[in-house]
C-alpha cells in the first residue's frame, strides 16, 4: 500500500507541474493589443493601388480614406503605424498568417475572405459601378444584352470579377493588378469601360485626366451593397472589438465627411 501511495503522490506532482506549465504557456502568448503595445506600432497590410482608398502621391506617400483611418486608429490606441504594401492576391493570407494586424485596402467582406479573418463591421457601404465615354456600353453591361462587344476593365482578385461573371458573363473582362491600371488601360482605349466600387468611379469621374470625357454610372440595386470592412487575424477578437469601438465614434464625429473631402484634393 505505501509504494502505491507514492506512485500516486508522484503522479499528482506531475499533473500538476504539466497543468503549471500549460498555464505558463498560454499565459506568455500574449493578444494583439499587447503585441501593438508593446511594440508601438500597428503593423497595416494596404496596396497603395485602390484610389481613393489607399494610393500614392506624387511623392510616393500613402494617402487615402484607409491611410486616414488606420492613422486615427494608431493614435486612438497611442502608436505609431507601419504600413505594408501588399498585392490584394495575397493581403488576406498576409494577415492571417499574422504578419500584419491588420489589412486596411477598399477590402470588401466576401464569404471567400470570411473563411481566412476576422472583419469589422463596415465603415463603407459600396456597390458597383461603370465608368465609360460610350452610353452603350453602360446600358449593355447593366442588362447583359450586347456586352459581348465590349472590353471591361476589372481589379483580379478584386469582388468586381466575381460581380461582372456573375451579372454581365457576355462582357470581355481585361483583368488588371490594381485601379491605377484599370484607369491607364481605359484612358489609352484598350477598354470600353471600367468597373469598379462606385465611390472609385464616382471619383475618377473628376479626375483631370478624364477631363468630362468619361462618365459614371451606378449600376444594380440595394441588393447589390458591399461593405468595405478592416481584415483582422481570426485569433484577435479583442482587436476586433477595439476596432468597431472606434468605428462607431468616427461615424458619430462624421469624419467620413471630413475623409472625403480631403482625398477629393488627391484626384489628378
Amino acid at each position: 500500500m505505501k509504494k502505491r501511495s507514492n506512485f500516486l503522490i508522484i503522479a499528482m506532482v506531475m499533473l500538476g507541474l504539466t497543468t503549471m506549465l500549460s498555464s505558463c504557456g498560454q499565459a506568455e502568448k500574449k493578444s494583439a493589443i499587447d503585441r501593438i503595445k508593446e511594440s508601438g506600432e500597428l503593423i497595416v497590410a494596404t496596396s497603395g493601388h485602390q484610389f481613393p482608398f489607399s494610393f500614392k502621391d506624387k511623392d510616393g506617400v500613402l494617402k487615402g480614406v484607409d491611410i486616414e483611418f488606420a492613422n486615427v486608429l494608431a493614435k486612438d490606441m497611442g502608436v505609431k503605424v507601419k504600413f505594408v504594401e501588399k498585392d490584394l492576391s495575397t493581403i488576406i493570407s498576409y494577415v492571417a498568417s499574422d504578419k500584419a494586424d491588420i489589412a486596411m485596402s477598399s477590402l470588401t467582406v466576401t464569404e471567400e475572405r470570411s473563411k481566412q479573418v476576422l472583419f469589422s463591421d463596415p465603415y463603407f457601404v459600396t456597390g458597383k459601378g461603370v465608368l465609360s465615354k460610350i452610353k452603350e456600353v453602360q446600358e449593355a453591361v447593366e442588362g447583359g444584352g450586347n456586352g459581348d462587344k465590349y472590353k471591361v476593365a476589372v481589379v483580379e482578385n478584386s469582388s468586381s470579377v466575381d460581380y461582372a461573371k456573375k451579372h454581365y458573363p457576355k462582357a470581355h473582362l481585361l483583368l488588371t493588378k490594381n485601379i491605377n491600371e484599370s484607369r491607364e488601360a481605359l484612358y489609352t482605349g484598350k477598354v470600353d469601360g471600367l468597373l469598379a466600387d462606385y465611390e472609385i468611379c464616382e471619383t475618377l469621374s473628376f479626375d483631370k485626366r478624364n477631363n468630362g470625357e468619361y462618365n459614371f454610372k451606378r449600376i444594380g440595386d440595394a441588393a447589390d451593397k458591399e461593405y468595405i470592412s478592416v481584415a483582422i487575424a481570426p485569433s484577435d477578437s479583442l482587436l476586433l472589438k477595439e476596432i468597431n469601438t472606434l468605428i462607431h465614434k468616427l461615424k458619430k464625429g462624421k469624419v467620413e465627411q471630413m475623409i472625403d473631402e480631403k482625398w477629393m484634393l488627391y484626384l489628378n
